[in-house]
C-alpha cells in the first residue's frame, strides 16, 4: 500500500539489544580503569548490578556508584552507591522510566590500596521498543519515517506491528477519562470492539504490562456476537453502548480496582445502540436505541440484580417516528432532553425520574401563522453551563430557507424565566433587539426575503418583510423593537376523562375557565377552526383565569387547544 492513508501512522519496531550487559574487573585504585563500558538501558528495562570479590579494605573502604546519563549529556547522576571494607557484595535491580538512558558503574577507594571488584551490569530483555510514524510510503517495501521513540539500532527487523489509530485504520468513536484515571478510547473502523487505557495518570503513555497502573486494552469478545462500540460513558465502572447491547466494562470483582490482569466485560442489556452519544443524567444513562425511534434509560435495578433499560417514550411513541439524530441533557431551570428528529423538528422531554415525570412536547422552528409546513430545521444541540444564577443554555444549528437559498445558523433559545418588562419580551426565532430609537431596524440580513413579526415596547406591530439589506421599517416608533421569525405555540392537553368509560361518551363543551401568567392575548377552543380570544387586554401582561364561552358540536374527542400566535 503506497498510497497516502499511512502517513502519520504509528510502526512499533521490536529490535534486540546491541550490548545487553557489561563485565569485568575494575581497580579501586587504577585512575584509567575505574568504570565500565557503559550500558544502554531502555525505558521500561530492568537492569541487574552483581558484584563480587573483596574489595576495599578496613582501613581504606571502597566506593561502588550506579550512575545514569541522558541524551549523551556527559552529566552522570548516581543511582546506587554502596560502600565496602572488605566485607560486602550486592545483588540489586531497577527499571528505566526514561528514554535513551545509558547506565556505567564506577568504583572508588578513599586509600591507595588496590583492590579488584567483579562488576556484572545486565538488562534482563535484550529486546527494544521504538516508535516511528510515518512520513511517506515510496514502495512496498520502503517507507520513511520520523523516529518518536529511540531505536536500538538501525538494523532492519521482522518484528513490527501498526499502531491502532492512523487515517487507514481509523480514529476512535468515542473517548472518556475513566474513575481510575486513565484517559480511554473506544472501537474504530479497524478493531471496532476494541477499548484502549492509558497508564493511570500519564494520558500519552498506552505501553501494555502487568502493573496494576499500566496501560490496557480490551476486546469485546463474551457476547456471541461481533458489535461494533457506539459510545462510551465513565460512571463507576465503564459503560459501553454497542450495535447490539450495553455492557459494563470494569474490574472482576466490582469491589476491585480495574487493572490488566483484573478486567472483565459484562453484557447486560441487548437493546443496542444508534452511534449518538449517550447521556449521564444522576444515576442513570440515557441512549437512542438501534433504529432512533426509543430513549432508553439504562438503571441499576436491585430487583434483578442487574442493569435494566426502559422504553421512555413508550407512552409517547409518535413523538420520534422520523428518528433521532442528536441530543442532549439541560438541567436548570428543569431537566430537559433535547432530541433533534430527522426531520427537522425538535423532541422534547422533561425528565424528572425521582417525581415519576416523563413528559414529551413537540418543537418546530418557523412555522407560518396557521402553524403548519416549516421551512427551516434543527439539526443538531448542545447544552453548556450557564454562569452563577442563570439557566443552561441550549444552542442548536438551524437550516433556514432564505430567499431559496439553504443557511445555517448557529442560535441560542433565550432564557426561559420571564423577563419582568413587556418590552423585554421574546418569543420569536432568530431574533434580534434594537434599541435605535427610529423606526428603521437593521441587522436582519441573516433573514432576508423573510416576513418578520415586530414587538415594539410590548406591543405588537405590523408585520413586515426584509429587504436585501438586511432592513425593515417599523410601523411604530419605539425605544426597544425585538424582531424575527414568528411561530405558533399550541398546547392541546389530554382528552378529559369523566367517570367511567369518559373516553367513548359523546361530549359537548361549552365554555372552560383558563389560567394564564403573564400573558397578553391568545385564543382558546376546541379545534383550530373554533377558536375564541383571550380577553387580556393590550397594554399589561395579565395573569388569572378566565372564562370564555367554547362553540364546537358533539363529538368523543372533546379536545381543548390554547394558541398563541403572537410575540
Amino acid at each position: 500500500d503506497t498510497s497516502k492513508s499511512k502517513t502519520g501512522a504509528l510502526f512499533k519496531l521490536v529490535q534486540a539489544v546491541d550490548t545487553p550487559s557489561v563485565s569485568g574487573f575494575l581497580v579501586t585504585n587504577d585512575a584509567t580503569d575505574n568504570s565500565t563500558t557503559e550500558l544502554a538501558v531502555p525505558k521500561g528495562i530492568t537492569w541487574d548490578l552483581t558484584t563480587n570479590g573483596t574489595w576495599g579494605t578496613a582501613a581504606n573502604s571502597a566506593t561502588i556508584q550506579l550512575q545514569r546519563e541522558y541524551g549523551n549529556s556527559g552529566v552522570w547522576e548516581a543511582v546506587v552507591t554502596i560502600t565496602s571494607a572488605a566485607n560486602r557484595n550486592i545483588i540489586t535491580s531497577g527499571t528505566e522510566e526514561v528514554d535513551d538512558a545509558q547506565y556505567r558503574v564506577s568504583v572508588t577507594e578513599a586509600g591507595g590500596d588496590a583492590s579488584e571488584v567483579d562488576i556484572q551490569l545486565s538488562i534482563r530483555d535484550t529486546s527494544h521498543i521504538g516508535i516511528v510514524e510515518i512520513t511517506s510510503v515510496t514502495s512496498s517495501t520502503v517507507a520513511l519515517g520520523t523516529v518518536r521513540t529511540t531505536l536500538a539500532s538501525t538494523d532492519k527487523t521482522h518484528r513490527f506491528s501498526e499502531g491502532s489509530f492512523s487515517n487507514r485504520r481509523g480514529w476512535p468513536i468515542d473517548v472518556t477519562i475513566s474513575s481510575e484515571e486513565r484517559l480511554t478510547f473506544a472501537g474504530n473502523i479497524s478493531e471496532p470492539l476494541t477499548t484502549w487505557g492509558s497508564v493511570i495518570g500519564d494520558f500519552t503513555d498506552f505501553k501494555l504490562g502487568t502493573d496494576d497502573d499500566d496501560a490496557l486494552n480490551l476486546t469485546l469478545v463474551g457476547s456471541g456476537q461481533q458489535n461494533r462500540i457506539r459510545w462510551m460513558l465513565s460512571k463507576n465502572t465503564l459503560v459501553l453502548g454497542t450495535v447490539g447491547g450495553e455492557h459494563l466494562l470494569g474490574a472482576s470483582d466490582t469491589d476491585e480496582a480495574l487493572t490488566p490482569t483484573n478486567i472483565r466485560a459484562r453484557l447486560q442489556t441487548t437493546y443496542g445502540s444508534e452511534n449518538i452519544a449517550a447521556l449521564i443524567v444522576n444515576q442513570a444513562v440515557l441512549f437512542v436505541q438501534r433504529g432512533g425511534r426509543k430513549i432508553r434509560e439504562f438503571l441499576y435495578s436491585f430487583e434483578q440484580d442487574s442493569h435494566k433499560a426502559d422504553d421512555l417514550t413508550v407512552f409517547a411513541e409518535h413523538i420520534t417516528e422520523s428518528g433521532i439524530v442528536d441530543m442532549a441533557f439541560q438541567r436548570t431551570p428543569d431537566p430537559m432532553l433535547w432530541c433533534v428528529r430527522s426531520d427537522g423538528e425538535m423532541a422534547i422531554m422533561t425528565y424528572e425520574r425521582d417525581q415519576d415525570v416523563f413528559s414529551w412536547a413537540r418543537l418546530v422552528t418557523h412555522t407560518n401563522l396557521a402553524g403548519t409546513e416549516a421551512d427551516s430545521d434543527f439539526e443538531s444541540v448542545a447544552v453548556i453551563y450557564g454562569g452563577a444564577g442563570n439557566e443552561d443554555e441550549v444552542w442548536v444549528t438551524v437550516r433556514r430557507t432564505i430567499s431559496g437559498v439553504d443557511a445555517r445558523y448557529v442560535e441560542r433559545f433565550y432564557q426561559r424565566a420571564m423577563p419582568s418588562a413587556i418590552a423585554d419580551m421574546k418569543f420569536l426565532d432568530s431574533f434580534i433587539t434594537d434599541t435605535g430609537g427610529d423606526t428603521t431596524i437593521e441587522g436582519l440580513l441573516h433573514l432576508a426575503g423573510q416576513t418578520v413579526q415586530v414587538l415594539g415596547d410590548g406591543l405588537v406591530q405590523a408585520t413586515k418583510v426584509v429587504n436585501g439589506s438586511g432592513v425593515i421599517t417599523a410601523a411604530t416608533t419605539a425605544t426597544k423593537y425585538q424582531v424575527g421569525v414568528g411561530y405558533t405555540a399550541t398546547v392541546k392537553p389530554m382528552k378529559i376523562d369523566l367517570q367511567g368509560s369518559g373516553l367513548t361518551v359523546t361530549k359537548k363543551i361549552n365554555r372552560g375557565v383558563f389560567n394564564v401568567f403573564e400573558t397578553i392575548g391568545g385564543q382558546v377552543g376546541t379545534s383550530t377552526s373554533a377558536l375564541h380570544d383571550i380577553p387580556t387586554g393590550t397594554a399589561a401582561l395579565f395573569t388569572g383565569s378566565k372564562e370564555i364561552p367554547l362553540s364546537g358540536g358533539y363529538s368523543r374527542e372533546g379536545d381543548i387547544i390554547a394558541q398563541q400566535t403572537q410575540p
